[in-house]
């Protein structure tokens, strides 16, 4: 699905359209995040591999915290903010979010959606996420095992 991706963004590339789709992997912009944050000398990111090691849970639960955070969506913001901001000629209508798989238990699908909302503006691009699962009705299922939450507007782009 990745490769495929990149050939959806390739696509819309064309020259006559002057458009360009930012390709945002989330779990990477996660970790960029963590070491970005710093606790004493050390990264977040750096802590949570030590931490790891002796307390899994503990990291878990820092993890999901940090994911979950204001902080961490605020950050998601700026980078899609400075994308936005490149003054390159180019029309900037799409942001493919993909990396949501890699996110769990982190991070789930309706807790970004819901908690970036307040930052989407509309009026500049949309946003259209790759999600690891399948849609049935108006039901999108995780992995094909973790139901949603219904807590967020989605469209099926792909019809079967």
């Amino acid at each position: 699905m990745r490769r495929q991706i990149l050939v959806f963004k390739q696509n819309l590339e064309r020259p006559s359209s002057f458009i360009n789709a930012m390709l945002l992997d989330l779990f990477q912009v996660f970790c960029d995040y963590l070491k970005a944050e710093k606790f004493g000398m050390d990264s977040l990111f750096d802590l949570t591999l030590e931490d790891d090691k002796v307390q899994p849970d503990i990291v878990t639960t820092e993890l999901t915290n940090e994911a979950n955070s204001d902080h961490f969506i605020q950050y998601v913001h700026r980078r899609i903010d400075e994308y936005m901001q490149v003054n390159d000629g180019l029309n900037k209508p799409y942001i493919f979010i993909h990396g949501i798989g890699k996110m769990f238990p982190y991070l789930r699908t309706n807790r970004f959606l819901t908690r970036y909302e307040k930052y989407n503006d509309t009026s500049l691009y949309k946003i259209i996420l790759f999600y690891p699962g399948h849609q049935e009705g108006n039901s999108f299922s995780l992995f094909d095992t973790l139901e949603d939450s219904h807590t967020y507007r989605a469209t099926l782009l792909v019809n079967k």
